[in-house]
């Protein structure tokens, strides 16, 4: 459990740290870490390992959030005289784009990276 990352429960819901004490006991185990579910104005406790209930499994426990997937597409285009524009698809290999050769000016490739959810 890293507490310097954003964090959430095992049943995905959002989580706000809101503080870390070490004056809340539950049955005589610190519970250092407070903060509110999904912006609620009551606050949780949990311990230190993340633990809603210590010692016992729940979908309340701590987890950190997922890193979102990053990734890395590579296409290639085919790039033409603008006074005889040709349609030019993006291609996945420069083969395929020198296939489709025609009387093109230049072959660009265009590398795309993002992570999942960027919209792209």
């Amino acid at each position: 459990m890293d507490f310097t990352k954003p964090v959430q429960c095992k049943n995905g819901r959002k989580v706000e740290i809101t503080n870390a004490c070490d004056h809340v006991l539950f049955c005589g185990t610190p519970m250092p870490i407070e903060g509110s579910l999904d912006g609620s104005q009551f606050l949780q406790s949990w311990s230190i390992d993340g633990e809603y209930i210590p010692g016992e499994p729940t979908s309340f426990d701590l987890v950190n959030v997922p890193e979102p997937k990053t990734f890395r597409k590579e296409f290639w285009v085919n790039v033409y005289d603008l006074n005889n524009p040709i349609p030019s698809p993006w291609h996945f290999t420069k083969q395929s784009a020198d296939y489709r050769i025609g009387q093109r000016k230049a072959c660009v490739k265009v590398v795309v990276e993002g992570k999942e959810g960027d919209g792209l």
